[in-house]
């Protein structure tokens, strides 16, 4: 397995993984999330993903793509009682689902990890979905600890 940054020359291999991850959870949460379109992303999204703040890390595996990561650098809030930190935040973890449970997941976030450190970041952080217990354990093994909760109320629109 070899982890790189990606760039433009990826674009079709990033499609083909984030339509598998919103099919999911499309399914998983439809009240929530679309079913994916075509294209998945545009070239124009997929552009933004990049700068000098931004990135996103793939897995391959022979050659072939079979995860990513998409990462952003957060400022520090400048809110007088919160302690300014500045974060990696994690937007997108997606591993193939042939390739789960091979430490793809886990080399995609050490490498996430070292881009954080190397921006002298305090912390990396991430949201996931309640439901994806998967996820969750997941992310506990890593060592991820819940900090905040998102509570929603439907108003049936």
């Amino acid at each position: 397995m070899e982890i790189r940054q990606a760039g433009p020359e990826h674009y079709e291999d990033y499609c083909r993984l984030i339509h598998e991850f919103d099919t999911s959870f499309a399914q998983k949460d439809p009240g929530f999330f679309r079913t994916p379109g075509n294209p998945v992303r545009t070239t124009e999204f997929y552009r933004s993903l990049f700068g000098p703040d931004r990135g996103v890390l793939m897995a391959f595996v022979q050659g072939r793509a079979v995860g990513l990561v998409n990462y952003v650098l957060q400022e520090p809030v400048d809110y007088p009682s919160m302690v300014p930190r500045q974060v990696l935040f994690i937007t997108i973890l997606a591993v193939t689902k042939e390739f789960t449970r091979q430490g793809i997941g886990s080399a995609l976030m050490k490498e996430a990890r070292a881009i954080a450190t190397g921006w002298n970041c305090v912390a990396v952080d991430l949201c996931v979905q309640e439901y994806n217990k998967e996820a969750l354990a997941f992310y506990a093994a890593e060592g991820y600890r819940s900090r905040d909760r998102t509570l929603t109320l439907s108003l049936g629109a």
